[in-house]
């Protein structure tokens, strides 16, 4: 073997050295890189999950709303169902309470829905939320009410196909536990100073 052959293969060991050792660093930096940016990715993806869910599970909000009248008789408005659960069944007007939607404009929202009545101020009354209320699972409702001097037209729309007058005397079976609440109203309303006009 020639000097010369001998050192270009020493000069040839001493780069492919040179080149694994630096390779080797590369590939190090290259995992704690990757390392990095996972570890990001995984901590902003529980940042964004943890914004929106929860993961317990918690009852859905609903609104429903009560119109009293007590002239010519005492009566409150009811509509029919027009879906499951408790089709056909009557009920108060109400409904699910939309994301970011406040509860007031929520209750004005579906009473328009459902029987063409606006502009009318409306009282909180009371929350219920008695599991089982609700088949479809567990729901608390908020309930607004007002009382009106006369009855006003209303005509079913959206989810409800009717809407009509009963007396207090006559109430036909109820969907959900409305019957409760409506009890808990005659024992309340003739004191309250809740007072409406129809526009």
């Amino acid at each position: 073997m020639t000097i010369k052959t001998y050192r270009y293969i020493v000069h040839s060991a001493f780069y492919v050295v040179k080149f694994r050792y630096f390779y080797t660093k590369i590939r190090q930096q290259l995992h704690i890189l990757a390392f990095i940016i996972y570890t990001e990715m995984i901590t902003a993806e529980k940042r964004n999950s943890m914004s929106f869910c929860y993961e317990y599970p918690r009852p859905a909000v609903t609104v429903d709303i009560a119109l009293i009248t007590n002239h010519p008789s005492n009566c409150i408005l009811l509509i029919k169902r027009g879906n499951e659960p408790f089709k056909d069944c009557w009920a108060l007007p109400g409904g699910f309470v939309d994301e970011n939607e406040d509860l007031e404009h929520a209750a004005i929202r579906e009473l328009k829905e459902e029987t063409g009545i606006k502009d009318l101020r409306l009282n909180q009354y009371r929350t219920y939320g008695t599991p089982g209320r609700d088949p479809r699972g567990h729901t608390v409702s908020v309930v607004y009410r007002a009382i009106l001097p006369e009855p006003i037209d209303a005509i079913g729309h959206d989810d409800a196909t009717e809407a009509k007058w009963f007396e207090f005397t006559n109430l036909p079976q109820l969907a959900f536990d409305h019957q409760i609440i409506i009890n808990d109203l005659l024992k309340t309303y003739k004191s309250s100073p809740d007072s409406n006009s129809s526009s």
